[in-house]
Formats: structure tokens, C-alpha cells, sequence
């Protein structure tokens, strides 16, 4: 039974600490880990939520090891490196992007255009980032300048984005089996519920401080035949490889994030799961969480509350959005939503594909792709929508002049009309990927 929240609110309050929660002493929560940018501009990112004090970018980086030196194919397991001796057995393979437009985020994101309002992507080939972070195992070294991987490489490996080898220290043979937690949390879930229900404190308790699981820092690790019962997120699994998470009943009050995979969770399976309650963001994740498998999972409630496939894109600066997961037969879902900051958009990057599934609760003939920033308003919600959005915005900033105010709010109306956009073209806002 955990007792209280474990809500840390000063930086990153959504990676804090879960009731259940690993690798601590390598990675505390709270903290960002991965590749930064090679050239950082300082920029600290700000959401339109009250309660979301934003990120100043810091990332805790693991320590380089070696270069790529040969081009490799997607689908081999050899990568020709410089030095093969200094290459651990967990590792991050890194690509940066090498042009000033970002050649290499736009190959992640399927698209030869960046949007102006994407300015995190836009950042990527300014500042250099890493765009492309694998987290892999290495099966062998096989002689001084060649290691051979545990699995097949996602894509092309080029010397044009000038791969390189990061050593990552993991935990291993973790196992959570044959357990029921509970929690003592009231359940009065409003998600951001700041300023309308809650105190900024109350709102970050309700968004991130009743918590499960966190799986971090890990691989060939399990969650097997457990029962999470009234936490607002059950489930994470965050810079994590090969983590099975089997036979798991989510139940108990209504939340915010049901099962996310976050930052680097790569070749994780999740399989056998049962939602008996609703979550705001019901099943997906954000970062370079790629080639993690969702399969056999189901969501059903008495009083049927939509619930939906949810990104939200890049997570951090120098990362990038999902890529190379795959959903397979998945009931009571409703849409692919793209969701959070406009900022961290497009939600998913290429190579997501959706099989057998049983979309339920959308519009008739309706898209199965929604991406939440582009939704049309009209009416009655576009003027509440940029009134509560020029609130925000004068709190933020803590100014009371009504010029602000009035500049703010034409401002914010522009946005809504420029930004909408029917759903049955919201396909685009998801290149590289597919439903079958």
C-alpha cells in the first residue's frame, strides 16, 4: 500500500519518483538522461500549463566510447568502430544531424518540411542534436574494430550524421511478480487541474504524484501477473531495454498516463493488459522510445469514457518523437492522438505500425489519427480557449496590463484559426506511419 504522493514539483515534476521505482543511484528521477545537443543554445522550454514549470534542458549524458567508422545497412548486426576494446555491453548509438535544416530529424520524422511552430525540431539541426538514440545491447566484440549487436539495426547507419558509440550502465534481472499494490490517493483526478480545481501543488499531485511502477535503467527485466490498483500512473518504463510487462490489471480510479514508454525504452514487450479505468493519456509515450511491441490489450469500462493511443512527441530538446513500435490487437481505443506541447510536435516519428485493432467510441468514418494541437474550434470554445490561454499567459509572466492582455488574446485567437484543421487530413501530422 503506498501511503502519499511522492510528488517533486521544483524540476521535471513528471519524472517524479513512482512508488516502485529503480535505478536511482544511476539515474535519479527528476533528472533527463541521454545524448545533448552538440552545440546548445541555453533555450529552457516552457508549457502553457501553470502547474509545468518547464525543463532547463540539463541531461544527465553517458560517457563516449568510440566512432562508427563504415556505413552500415538497417537489418545488419556489425557496426565497424574504432576501437572496439572500449565498448561496453549496453550502449547508445547516437546520429547527429549535420546540416544547419536537419537532415537527420526529417529522415526521423518522415518529412521534407519542418512546420514553424515544430521549434524543437527546428532546434535539431541548429544546435546539433543527436537526434537518432538507440539503446542496444552488444552481443560480442567480434575483433578490434567490429562489435555485433543483440539485434538487427533500426535503419541505415551512415557516416554523413556521424554516428558514434555512448557506453550506458544499466541494472539487469529485475522482476516484479505475483504482486497487488494499491495506493491511498483520493482519486480526484483533474488532469492540469490548475487554476479551476486545484492549488499548483494539488495539480502536480494529481498529474504526478501518485504513481506505480517506473521500470528505469533496465533491461531483460519483467513485470508479471501484478494488479495496479488507484495510482494516476501505473506504468512507466523509461531508458530501459527488453523489459516484458505480461499479464497486468489496471484498475481503481480514473488518471492521467496508463502505460508510457519514455525517452530511450527500446525492444520492450507489453502483453496480456487489462484497463478497467480511464487514463487521460492511455497508452503511449514520448522520447526515442523505439521497437517496443504492444500486444493483447484491452480497456473497457461500465461507463465508457474515450480513451486513446497517446505520443507526445520529442520529451527533451536533443531526442525525438516514437519510432519503430508496433500495436497489435488492441481493443476499446478510440484514436491516435497526437498530444502536449505544440512546441514538441509532430507526436510520432516513422516506422509506428498499428495491426488489428479494434478502434471503438470515434466518429463514424472518422480518422483514426488526432492530433490535438491542430483540432478546429470554432464558436463558444475558441474564445474560452484563448481567454483561459491569456490568463496563463499574463500569470506566467506576471503582467496586469490590459494592452498585454488584449495583445495576447488576438494573438491566441490568429493561432486557433491558422492551427485548425479537419481531422481526416491529421494523417499528415503522423508520417511513416500506418494502421493495417
Amino acid at each position: 500500500m503506498n501511503g502519499g504522493p511522492t510528488t517533486r514539483g521544483e524540476c521535471n515534476p513528471w519524472l517524479s519518483p513512482f512508488f516502485i521505482t529503480t535505478g536511482e543511484s544511476l539515474q535519479p528521477s527528476n533528472n533527463f538522461w541521454g545524448l545533448q545537443f552538440r552545440n546548445p543554445c541555453g533555450l529552457r522550454t516552457e508549457s502553457s500549463s501553470l502547474s509545468d514549470p518547464g525543463s532547463d534542458g540539463t541531461i544527465l549524458s553517458p560517457a563516449y566510447a568510440t566512432a562508427v567508422i563504415s556505413d552500415a545497412p538497417a537489418g545488419t548486426t556489425l557496426l565497424k568502430v574504432e576501437d572496439s576494446s572500449v565498448v561496453g555491453k549496453y550502449i547508445l548509438l547516437g546520429m547527429y544531424n549535420t546540416t544547419a535544416d536537419g537532415n537527420l530529424i526529417k529522415e526521423l520524422l518522415g518529412t521534407d518540411q519542418l512546420r514553424p511552430e515544430w521549434t524543437t525540431a527546428l532546434r535539431a539541426g541548429k544546435e546539433q542534436a543527436s537526434s537518432f538514440q538507440w539503446l542496444v545491447e552488444v552481443k560480442q566484440v567480434v575483433d578490434k574494430h567490429t562489435i555485433e549487436l543483440c539485434r538487427p539495426l533500426l535503419r541505415d547507419c551512415l557516416l554523413k550524421y556521424e554516428p558514434a558509440i555512448y557506453n550506458a550502465e544499466m541494472l539487469e534481472d529485475v522482476h516484479i511478480r505475483q504482486l497487488c499494490i494499491n495506493s491511498r490517493w483520493n482519486g480526484l483526478f483533474r488532469h492540469h487541474g490548475f487554476p479551476l480545481y486545484y492549488s499548483v501543488a494539488q495539480a502536480q499531485e494529481m498529474d504526478y504524484g501518485w504513481n506505480a511502477i517506473n521500470m528505469k535503467r533496465v533491461a531483460h527485466s519483467t513485470i508479471e501477473h501484478v494488479e495496479i490498483k488507484n495510482f494516476t500512473n501505473p506504468l512507466y518504463v523509461q531508458d530501459s531495454r527488453e523489459v516484458s510487462v505480461t499479464h497486468v490489471d489496471v484498475s481503481g480510479y480514473d488518471g492521467h498516463q496508463g502505460i508510457k514508454v519514455y525517452c530511450h525504452a527500446s525492444d520492450c514487450l507489453f502483453q496480456h493488459i487489462h484497463f478497467h479505468c480511464h487514463f487521460a493519456d492511455m497508452m503511449g509515450g514520448e522520447g526515442n522510445a523505439y521497437g517496443n511491441t504492444f500486444r493483447d490489450i484491452s480497456y473497457s469500462t461500465p461507463l465508457f469514457k474515450p480513451a486513446d493511443f497517446d505520443f507526445h512527441g520529442f520529451s527533451e530538446g536533443p531526442m525525438s518523437p516514437p519510432a519503430y513500435n508496433t500495436f497489435e490487437h488492441i481493443t476499446g481505443f478510440r484514436y491516435i492522438k497526437g498530444a502536449g506541447a505544440v512546441f514538441m510536435q509532430p507526436a510520432c516519428g516513422i516506422g509506428n505500425v498499428w495491426r488489428d485493432i479494434a478502434f471503438y467510441g470515434g466518429r463514424k468514418g472518422a480518422s483514426p489519427y488526432y492530433a490535438m494541437s491542430y483540432r478546429v474550434k470554432s464558436g463558444i470554445e475558441k474564445y474560452v480557449t484563448a481567454i483561459g490561454y491569456t490568463l496563463i499567459m499574463l500569470m506566467k509572466r506576471k503582467a496586469r496590463s490590459v494592452v498585454q492582455a488584449k495583445t495576447i488574446f488576438i494573438e491566441k485567437l490568429a493561432d486557433i484559426d491558422r492551427m485548425g484543421i479537419p481531422q481526416e487530413h491529421h494523417q499528415k501530422f503522423f508520417p511513416g506511419c500506418r494502421v493495417e
